[in-house]
């Protein structure tokens, strides 16, 4: 069966669909820096930070984990 065969009768896991995105996305970017607008900004109770990223174009949700959080020598805040 081909491997287009296979998808159309076959749906993929979660799992499965977001470890072929991740080698795609990574294998194209492995290092990236973003630019864009912060809004939407959030402090969870964990620590986590959540946010968007954006510029005229697009937007980007974006989550920042509490570990990479404490190093941050500033405050994000919206815009």
């Amino acid at each position: 069966m081909s491997a287009a065969a296979k998808l159309k009768t076959e749906p993929l896991t979660v799992s499965a669909l977001t470890a072929q995105l991740r080698g795609v996305v990574e294998g194209k970017f492995p290092s990236v820096w973003v630019a864009g607008e912060v809004s939407n900004f959030t402090r969870a109770s964990s620590g986590h930070w959540y946010f968007t990223l954006k510029d005229a174009g697009a937007q980007l949700k974006a989550a920042m984990f509490r570990g990479f959080n404490l190093r941050m020598k500033f405050d994000p805040k919206d815009g």
